[in-house]
């Protein structure tokens, strides 16, 4: 196979994950962390139940499905021991 085009090789070979450099003057690629603390955040409830975002977000649905009317939305103890007490 010839390559007919060099704008159009960079370009399709600009997806791949390699690491390495790839040819002269092109520079190392980095794979950044996507994952932050806000994303492994864990919050005991009143409960003693662990809470995580996705576990808190079942939690907060649930409470709206039963008539809750208060927006207690954002992932913190305080919202989630009030959810708690509202849930009993």
């Amino acid at each position: 196979m010839r390559i007919k085009n060099w704008k159009w090789f960079k370009e399709a070979i600009s997806g791949t994950f390699d690491v390495m450099p790839f040819g002269p003057n092109s520079p190392r690629q980095e794979l950044r962390n996507t994952i932050s603390s806000k994303d492994t955040a864990v919050i005991e409830g009143s409960d003693g139940v662990m809470y995580d975002l996705y576990k808190f977000q079942e939690l907060y649905n649930t409470y709206l499905k039963v008539g809750g009317r208060e927006n207690l939305s954002e992932f913190n103890k305080e919202n989630i021991d009030r959810i708690i007490q509202d849930l009993k």
